[in-house]
């Protein structure tokens, strides 16, 4: 009896997952598509086929979809970019590589700015958006002896102002560039972080990073997994 019970609460909570998956795809791909203020949670549940209370159990906010639509575009970047680098990269190299693919991606095409645009006019999905790059980034570059909560605050604090800057350049039709917001972060937490001097961190991350051409071979695959759910 209690092994049927754990069996079916297993399935249960694998029935659970996979609707999970099926309407982040269909979230995702329609805040791609036609943007995330248009898209709605009936159309969303039309997309994947659920009905739309278990749409809103799963996410009870819109915003909970836009913050997982980030989330799995910084899970993707890091999870692939990591073990691809050479460990003798320099930490500070290696998170710049990163947040340059993050900001291209961000940044990609009309339909990932406007969606970029609308889900940073949001206070809320950006920061979940900030602690969750802050989580992944101060893996990257922290040390054994350094605090892991003041080396996230660095972070915060480094990226949080990029990411408004992202903000208020899209709501102005201002051009971007990806590598510069990717080496101001970057830059910016080191200084915050490992006391490092600013201008000369800028200087020795501009001559390792990625190329404009790398980076057009990189982050399409990216999108394609990313709209894949």
């Amino acid at each position: 009896m209690d092994q049927a019970r754990t069996t079916g609460a297993m399935t249960r909570r694998q029935q659970a997952e996979i609707s999970r998956q099926r309407i982040e795809r269909a979230a995702f791909k329609l805040f791609y598509g036609i943007g995330y203020r248009d898209s709605s949670y009936t159309m969303i549940a039309q997309e994947c086929g659920l009905g739309r209370p278990l749409v809103q159990h799963h996410f009870p906010r819109k915003e909970d979809l836009a913050a997982a639509f980030l989330t799995r575009a910084l899970e993707l970047v890091f999870q692939s970019m990591v073990p691809q680098q050479s460990a003798k990269l320099h930490p500070l190299i290696r998170l710049t590589h990163i947040e340059q693919v993050i900001c291209a991606l961000l940044l990609t095409d009309a339909n990932m700015r406007r969606f970029t645009l609308e889900a940073f006019s949001s206070r809320n999905i950006t920061k979940r958006f900030v602690l969750a790059n802050a989580d992944h980034s101060a893996r990257i570059v922290g040390r054994e002896d350094q605090d892991t909560s003041e080396l996230a605050n660095a972070c915060i604090k480094a990226y949080g102002g990029i990411y408004e800057l992202m903000f208020r350049a899209l709501d102005e039709g201002i051009e971007l560039d990806s590598t510069d917001l990717a080496l101001q972060s970057v830059s910016a937490l080191a200084a915050l972080a490992l006391d490092r001097n600013h201008q000369d961190t800028t200087a020795f991350l501009v001559r390792n990073a990625l190329t404009t051409e790398d980076l057009m071979g990189i982050v399409p695959a990216f999108l394609e997994a990313l709209l894949r759910g």
